[in-house]
C-alpha cells in the first residue's frame, strides 16, 4: 500500500513544538500527514518522539485528514500513558474539546468494552487468558461486534514491540475485521521489546504484534523510520542510544556476546561511576528529584527503598496498588446517600482539609467529569463501581508510591518514561538464564534502561551473593539468605504491600475490630499520614484476629490496619522453600517484621454490589469508600 503525503501546510501542534525548541522533523511530517487511509509500521529508536509523533498523527486526522475524534481508537500499552497521551493529544488541536469523544484506552480496557457489551456471561472475576479468548472469538464471529468495529476509521497502535501473546493476537484480529478504508497506523521498536521475558506470549501467535503484521499482514502495510533522537542532546547519551542500538539490532552475535557489548558500551559511554547502589543510596544528593535509580530486578528496587528509609523518594514498579487519591475517602467515608450535591462537597472540603493538590472547585468539576448526573448532582454509586475497577481515571490516582524524591523502580517499571538524570545499577554477571533468547531480550533491556536519560547517566552495580526470586502464583518478591556468620539461617526478605496485601476487612472489618469506634479511631491514624514518608512494623496475632499481621507506626502500638491472609500463606510458602535448604524444621512465619517503609495513605473503594462489605463496620459498609496506607516494604522474615 503506498501512503500519501499531504502537502507541505501548517503542521498540528508545531507552534507548540517550535515553543518548546522542538519542530517536526521530515521523516515526522511523513508519518504525521500521511493519507487517512494509510496502514503504516513506524520503526522508532528511543527518544526519536515515537509518542509525540503518534499524537501528533490523531491531531493531523482530526484537524486536516476528515475524521472524526470518536472515529479514532488510540491504544496504549499502560494505564499511566492513556492520560498523558489524551493530554499530549489536546495541546496538538485548535480546539481541545474536539478530542473529548477519542477512544483512547490499554488493550485490556478496550477488550473488556467489547466483552461486557456484547457477552451477557462476561465476568471481570475470569483470568484474563480467558477473557481475551473470549473476545478474540466475538471479534471474529459476533455481528455486533463488527458493526462496533466498523465505526473505526483509524487505529493507533503506540509501543507495539511489547504486544505479545494473546493480546497480539486479538489486535491481529481487530486489525482484520476494521473496514478496508480504516487506517492503521503503529508505532514500535524492535530494540526496546522487552516483555518477551517478563510476559511469555500465551496466545496461539508467537512473537510480538509487528512481527506478525510483517508475516501476515505485509502487503497492507507501509514502513517508515523515524530515527532523529529529540530526547538529549548530550553527545554521550547520544553515543549509547545510537550504537546501542545498532548493537541490538546487529546480526551474527550470540546472546551472551550482545549482552556484554551493550554493558561495555553504557560502562565506557557514561557520566560517572557509582560502586554498588547500597553505598551510592548513603550519600545520594539532596536536591535530587527529576531522576530513576533504576534496578533489574523488584528485589534489588525494594531493597534500595529500604536503604532510602525515611528519605523521600517514590517507587514504580507493576504489582503496586491501585493509588486512588487519599482525598476521596477523606469527603466520602461516611457519606451513605447515593448522590451528593456540590454544596455538600464544598462544605466536607472545608472541615475536613484534605490534603490534595487541587483545590474544592476543580476536584469537584473532576469527580462531575467522570460520575456526574444530568442533574449536576455526583452519583455517589457511579464513582464506587469505576473507582473499586482495576481501571479508575487516571486523572484520580497516581502512577507510583510516593510524592517527591527521586523514582526507585524497575527498567520494565520505566518503559516509555523519561528523567533528566538516570542512575543505573547493573549486575557485573551475566543473567542467570543463559539460553540466547532471555539474553538478548536482556540485552534490549539493558539498552532500555540507559535510554531513559535527557541530561545524565551514571552507572553503578547491582551485584549480590544472593538473586531475588518470585513466588508463584503472586509475583511476591522475595530473597532468601541461607547462611549468617557462616551457619544455616531459616530467613528471607520478603515483599510486603502487595495489591491483594491490604483487604476492606483488615482496615475495618467487623471481625477484626470490635466496634465501629474501634474501626474510625484506626482510620483517624490511616487518614493522619498524609503524603509524609513513614516508618513501621507488623506483628503476628491470635485465632481471634484471623492470624493477620497488624500494622503499626514505630514507637507506638495503635494499629492502623491488618495485613490479609493471602502474605500469610506466601509466608508459609516461602518458608518451604528456604526449610528445603537449611533443615532446620523452620516452617513457621515470623512473629514480627520490622523495617516497613508507609508513604502516605490512598482510598480503597468497594462497588455497591461488592460482597466483601457485607463484612464491614457502618458507614463504610454503605459508603463503600475506606483509607488504607500506602505500604510497601522488603524486611527480613525469620521463620520460627
Amino acid at each position: 500500500m503506498l501512503v500519501g503525503v499531504q502537502g507541505q501546510g501548517e503542521q498540528p501542534g508545531s507552534s507548540a513544538l517550535r515553543g518548546a525548541g522542538t519542530p517536526w522533523t521530515e521523516e515526522q511530517r511523513r508519518v504525521i500527514e500521511a493519507e487517512a487511509g494509510a496502514r503504516i509500521l513506524v520503526d522508532a529508536g528511543p527518544g526519536t518522539g515515537k509518542t509525540a509523533t503518534a499524537c501528533a498523527r490523531i491531531a493531523w486526522l482530526i484537524e486536516t485528514g476528515g475524521l472524526d475524534a470518536s472515529e479514532i481508537w488510540l491504544i496504549s500499552f499502560t494505564r499511566t500513558a492513556v492520560h498523558e497521551l489524551r493530554s499530549r493529544v489536546a495541546s496538538y488541536v485548535k480546539d481541545p474539546a474536539t478530542i473529548a469523544a477519542l477512544r483512547i484506552a490499554t488493550i485490556d480496557s478496550h477488550a473488556w468494552a467489547i466483552h461486557s457489551g456484547f457477552d451477557e456471561r462476561a465476568s471481570i472475576s475470569g483470568s484474563f487468558e480467558s477473557n481475551i479468548a473470549r473476545v478474540i472469538e466475538l471479534v471474529r464471529e459476533h455481528e455486533g461486534v463488527f458493526e462496533y468495529l466498523s465505526t473505526v476509521r483509524n487505529l493507533v497502535v503506540d509501543e507495539a514491540q511489547d504486544i505479545v501473546g494473546s493480546r497480539s493476537e486479538l489486535l491481529l484480529e481487530v486489525i482484520h475485521a476494521l473496514p478496508e478504508e480504516a487506517g492503521v497506523s503503529v508505532f514500535s521498536d524492535d530494540a526496546q521489546a522487552i516483555y518477551g521475558f517478563a510476559e511469555p506470549a500465551d496466545g496461539a501467535v508467537e512473537g510480538n504484534l509487528p512481527e506478525q503484521i510483517r508475516e501476515f499482514m505485509a502487503d497492507q502495510f507501509c514502513e517508515m523510520d523515524l530515527s532523529q533522537v529529540h530526547r538529549t542532546q548530550d553527545a554521550t547519551l547520544l553515543q549509547v542510544f545510537a550504537e546501542g542500538r545498532l548493537l541490538i539490532r546487529g546480526q551474527g552475535q550470540k546472546g551472551a556476546e550482545r549482552l556484554q557489548a551493550v554493558k561495555d558500551l553504557i560502562g565506557s559511554s557514561n557520566h560517572g561511576r557509582l560502586g554498588l547502589y547500597r553505598d551510592d543510596l548513603k550519600s545520594l544528593p539532596e536536591d535530587i528529584e527529576d531522576a530513576f535509580l533504576l534496578f533489574r530486578t523488584r528485589g534489588e528496587a525494594l531493597d534500595a527503598s529500604s536503604w532510602l528509609a525515611g528519605r523521600p523518594h517514590r517507587l514504580r514498579m507493576a504489582g503496586l496498588p491501585v493509588c486512588v487519591h487519599g482525598w476521596v475517602s477523606v469527603l466520602f467515608w461516611d457519606w451513605v446517600e447515593p448522590y451528593m450535591e456540590e454544596a455538600e462537597f464544598t462544605k466536607r472540603w472545608a472541615s475536613r482539609t484534605p490534603t490534595s493538590s487541587v483545590n474544592a472547585e476543580s476536584a469537584w468539576k473532576l469527580l462531575l467529569g467522570s460520575f456526574g448526573r444530568n442533574d449536576g448532582r455526583l452519583s455517589i454509586v457511579k464513582m464506587a463501581t469505576r473507582l473499586a475497577s482495576a481501571s479508575p481515571p487516571l486523572e484520580l490516582s497516581t502512577p507510583e508510591f510516593g510524592a517527591t524524591g527521586p523514582v526507585v523502580g524497575t527498567i520494565h517499571g520505566s518503559k516509555g518514561r523519561e528523567a533528566n538524570e538516570v542512575r543505573l545499577y547493573l549486575a557485573d554477571s551475566a543473567f542467570p538464564n543463559g539460553d540466547e533468547s532471555s539474553l538478548d531480550e536482556e540485552a534490549r533491556v539493558v539498552f532500555v534502561g540507559a535510554t531513559r536519560a535527557r541530561g545524565r547517566l551514571h552507572v553503578g552495580g547491582a551485584a549480590s551473593k544472593v538473586s531475588s526470586k518470585t513466588l508463584k502464583p503472586s509475583g511476591r518478591a522475595y530473597t532468601p539468605y541461607h547462611w549468617a556468620n557462616g551457619k544455616p539461617c531459616a530467613r528471607a526478605r520478603v515483599e510486603v504491600g502487595r495489591a491483594r496485601d491490604i483487604d476492606s476487612a483488615g482496615l475495618v472489618g467487623i471481625r477484626l475490630f470490635h466496634s465501629r469506634a474501634d474501626a474510625e479511631a484506626a482510620q483517624a491514624r490511616v487518614m493522619s499520614l498524609g503524603s509524609q514518608m513513614w516508618q513501621g512494623y507488623a506483628s503476628s496475632t491470635s485465632e481471634a484476629t484471623e492470624w493477620r499481621y497488624q500494622v503499626c507506626l514505630n514507637d507506638s502500638s495503635d494499629r492502623l490496619c491488618y495485613l490479609s491472609s493471602t502474605l500469610n500463606h506466601d509466608m508459609f510458602a516461602i518458608a518451604k522453600t528456604v526449610e528445603e535448604k537449611v533443615r532446620l524444621g523452620r516452617t513457621r512465619p515470623p512473629s514480627q517484621l520490622r523495617y516497613m517503609t508507609i508513604f502516605g495513605f490512598r482510598t480503597i473503594a468497594l462497588a455497591p454490589d461488592d460482597p466483601a462489605r457485607e463484612l464491614l463496620h457502618s458507614p463504610w459498609r454503605e459508603s463503600g469508600f475506606l483509607a488504607a496506607p500506602m505500604l510497601l516494604a522488603y524486611p527480613f522474615a525469620y521463620f520460627r
